[in-house]
């Protein structure tokens, strides 16, 4: 892959200029498009990364859909917003589950 990397750079260097004015040209809404479908396969490979961990599965789906929503608050943006609202839900799941060990906890330290 370094050499195909070597030669994209190289095209682009040499281009840059062309490439430039062809893209002022286009519609803004065709350039949108481009970069888009360009964003679809990172988006899907960190998707699938951050879900692949069922544990802290539902805290990675909150942290995306509060960040993708565009919410802000006190003049703050989503992306903090997202992670505030997805280190909740850990919190509640790890505390969920803490507390689901508990009884098992008392009955092993009782029975030794």
């Amino acid at each position: 892959t370094g050499p195909f990397y070597a030669l994209a750079y190289f095209v682009f260097a040499v281009f840059g200029a062309s490439l430039v004015a062809i893209f002022a040209v286009l519609p803004q809404s065709l350039i949108v498009l481009v970069a888009g479908l360009a964003l679809i396969a990172p988006l899907t490979n960190a998707l699938s990364i951050a879900l692949k961990d069922e544990g802290h599965r539902m805290a990675a789906i909150v942290t995306f859909a509060v960040t993708a929503s565009g919410l802000t608050l006190f003049g703050v943006g989503a992306a903090f917003w997202g992670l505030v609202a997805g280190m909740v839900v850990l919190f509640l799941e790890e505390l969920k589950m803490r507390q689901s060990f508990q009884p098992l906890v008392r009955f092993w330290v009782r029975s030794s």
